[in-house]
This record gives C-alpha cells, sequence and structure tokens, in this order.
C-alpha cells in the first residue's frame, strides 16, 4: 500500500502544499486527484464554490508527456477542447515575453529540444490562463535555477488571484512562500501556514 489510512478533511485552503520523502505517495495522491488512478478503497472529494473543479495536472517531467509535440501543438488542444481560450493569446504572448520568452521561437520546436525551465514556465503560464480552477503542480522548480524560481514564484502569486493551487515538492522553503496549508505525507498531518493566510479563501 502507498497510501494508508489517510483521513483529511479540509476546507479555507486556497493553495495547498505537499510534502514527503520520496515513496511516501505524494505522486500517488495526485494521480488519484486528477482521476488518473482510482483507489482501491475511500474516496476524494473536491469542491470549489459548492462545484467541482476542472483540474489540470503538470507532472514532474512534462517534456516525457509532450513527446514529440510542440508547444503550440498543445496550446491548439487545448483550444479545441475548451480548455484554453484563443482571445487570451495575446495576453500568453505577453506574459511569456516578461519571462524572456519569445512565442514565435519556441512553438514550434519540440518540447525534447528546449530546455527544462523554458518548457515549464510556458507551461504554467499555459494554465494560470486556461479554463481550469484547480492547478496541480508535481515538483515545478526541478531543474531550475535560483532565478528562475523567482519567475515561477511571481506567476504563482498571479495565478492564485483566480485559481486554486496543488503544489507538490521537495522544496519546502518554495511551498512555505506558496502554501496557506501544507500537508505532510510522512506525518498525515496539515500544517496552518500563517505567512501567507491572505491567500485563503
Amino acid at each position: 500500500k502507498l497510501i494508508d489510512n489517510l483521513n483529511i478533511r479540509l476546507s479555507d485552503c486556497r493553495s495547498l502544499g505537499i510534502v514527503g520523502e520520496n515513496g511516501s505517495g505524494k505522486t500517488t495522491f495526485v494521480q488519484l486527484l486528477s482521476e488518473a488512478l482510482m483507489p482501491t478503497k475511500g474516496k476524494i472529494e473536491i469542491e470549489i464554490s459548492k462545484r467541482i473543479p476542472v483540474i489540470s495536472v503538470l507532472n514532474q517531467f512534462p517534456e516525457r508527456m509532450l513527446g514529440s509535440n510542440t508547444l503550440e501543438q498543445l496550446l491548439n488542444k487545448l483550444i479545441e477542447n475548451n480548455r484554453f481560450d484563443p482571445h487570451l493569446i495575446k495576453s500568453f504572448e505577453k506574459k511569456l515575453k516578461s519571462n524572456q520568452i519569445i512565442w514565435n521561437k519556441v512553438k514550434n520546436k519540440r518540447s525534447l529540444n528546449l530546455s527544462w525551465s523554458v518548457v515549464r514556465i510556458v507551461l504554467v503560464i499555459i494554465l494560470s490562463l486556461s479554463s481550469s480552477s484547480l492547478i496541480v503542480l508535481d515538483e515545478p522548480t526541478f531543474g531550475l535555477g535560483f532565478q528562475q524560481k523567482i519567475k515561477l514564484s511571481q506567476i504563482l502569486k498571479s495565478m492564485l488571484i483566480n485559481k486554486h493551487l496543488i503544489l507538490v515538492s521537495h522544496d519546502t522553503e518554495f511551498v512555505r512562500n506558496h502554501c496557506d496549508k501544507i500537508l505532510d505525507f510522512d506525518t498525515k498531518t496539515i500544517l496552518q501556514n500563517d505567512k501567507i493566510l491572505n491567500y485563503a479563501k
């Protein structure tokens, strides 16, 4: 059993951090949230403003997830499936530019031919503008340097204005800087992070 006897009721949380050692079940929990896996026992219920949220998950290795697809192909697929409003393309390109990324220079390249940091930043910005109300990020700081973490932090803080976030990470300092509640998978406890209580709704 990867996750056994985990009973949690959570409310008044804008951004949930999930921390724990390798093998504690964090990524499995993300797969359960997104229904990529179904639990053998028990259930997970999520409501935001009394509605079941549209969930988007960005896993630890998004370049593998994209494979031979380009970033533009992914964006077009989201538009086709009504997960991204095409009227937001200009805003999207502007946000990329503020992070020193030019859409026309990266959109037709395979994700495997781009740096980890560029792929992650582009995908997080796409999700920040998508129709999803709950964004789940699994190890988003993996492979990022100090300055790139600062850029990611700015994107997440602006995202929290109108979306909810679940952040899974070994980077406990990064989690503490963005999450008003933290679920520790090692101790099966929830910690209140008063440092950023202002995000809670």
